[in-house]
């Protein structure tokens, strides 16, 4: 895990560096597209100092005794299950930006030259809106030890498939987006639903332990 905390320090680094360069120098596009991806690594490189110091965590017994966990002091069976909550912290301040990104790439590169503003500020809302409730949900679900967990799971794939709708209504429809940037776009919808899964398999499952969830999230 500090292997990956590195990683993202030095990309957060080249940030900094490409940030201030282009807040001098660089054209007005470059400074908005740098501002997010800075942003997120920077949420990212919090969350990897977290999770590799071992912090920012909470114990919640397990539904499920797949794999060892911390016994419980009463002795309960499934143990106590490491719920790393600052996980969610970086995903509820990093997505936004994603989304922002996005947007941004499809307004400049998209086959549509008439974007209105209020449109695309109405759009990034209910993206940005229905993502964090997704976020949301996945951390309600994960502090619940009981088959409940798995209500909030569903209420927040539903509400990130309704997200991915409005997303591929504003792509593909408004803004026109092919080539290699719908095949970007169309990656980053599946790496959600990889999220999903992890969760799954770790918070919601109890199938892999917290390092390699850790580790699988940090691979997304």
């Amino acid at each position: 895990l500090w292997a990956v905390f590195a990683v993202f320090g030095f990309i957060l680094l080249c940030y900094i560096v490409m940030f201030f360069i282009a807040e001098n120098k660089g054209s007005r596009l470059t400074r908005y597209a740098l501002a997010p991806a800075f942003l997120i690594t920077f949420f990212e490189f919090f969350a990897f100092f977290t999770y590799a110091s071992d912090l920012g965590w909470t114990g919640v017994q397990a539904e499920f005794n797949h794999v060892k966990v911390s016994k419980s002091i009463t002795g309960e069976v499934p143990g106590i299950r490491q719920i790393f909550y600052s996980k969610y912290i970086a995903w509820f301040l990093s997505w936004p930006c994603l989304l922002f990104l996005i947007e941004l790439a499809a307004s400049t590169t998209g086959e549509n030259d008439d974007i209105s503003a209020l449109d695309m500020v109405h759009s990034l809302l209910i993206q940005i809106v229905g993502t964090l409730f997704w976020v949301v949900s996945l951390l309600v679900g994960s502090l619940i030890k009981s088959t409940y967990k798995w209500g909030y799971y569903t209420i927040g794939a539903v509400a990130m498939l309704v997200t991915q709708g409005v997303i591929c209504q504003r792509q593909f429809f408004n803004l026109k987006t092919r080539g290699f940037n719908a095949l970007m776009l169309c990656t980053c919808m599946v790496i959600v639903w990889l999220y999903f899964i992890c969760w799954g398999l770790s918070d919601g499952g109890n199938r892999i332990q917290p390092d390699g969830e850790a580790i699988f999230y940090g691979v997304l």
